[in-house]
């Protein structure tokens, strides 16, 4: 059974590896919103997911999702399911109205399908400008 707790800053250095694991470079995490969440499994940690929040409008953000390198692809779907179901819940209750997502992978845009997303734009590279202050 896959179970949900929040995201604490002592969980970097573990989520930091597993984005060095996939060959990603770490989120720095100055950039890691405050609502975040770790999937579980039996206590052992199998993924990870952030949310952002926007202001001025009912719009939030899913975003850099990473999973253990060593986690099972069951588990990792799971996790999926449970923290964009857990961080919806929270949004949700906040007044969120609407989450977006991005991702390259044809398995994963089809497991955020399934959740409920709908695509939008495809062939879409994000980009990342520091602009100081982190």
């Amino acid at each position: 059974m896959i179970t949900l707790r929040e995201y604490k800053p002592e969980d970097y250095a573990m989520v930091a590896s597993w984005w060095a694991a996939h060959k990603w470079a770490p989120v720095p995490p100055a950039v890691l919103p405050k609502l975040g969440v770790i999937a579980e499994r039996e206590g052992g940690a199998v993924a990870a997911l952030w949310l952002y929040m926007d202001n001025s409008v009912g719009v939030c953000w899913a975003e850099w999702l990473v999973s253990a390198p060593d986690a099972a692809p069951l588990d990792v779907y799971r996790s999926i399911g449970a923290m964009l179901g857990g961080l919806e819940a929270a949004a949700k209750s906040l007044g969120y109205g609407v989450m977006l997502t991005a991702c390259r992978q044809a398995a994963l845009v089809r497991t955020y399908e399934r959740a409920g997303f709908q695509r939008t734009d495809e062939g879409v590279t994000h980009l990342l400008k520091h602009i100081g202050g982190l």
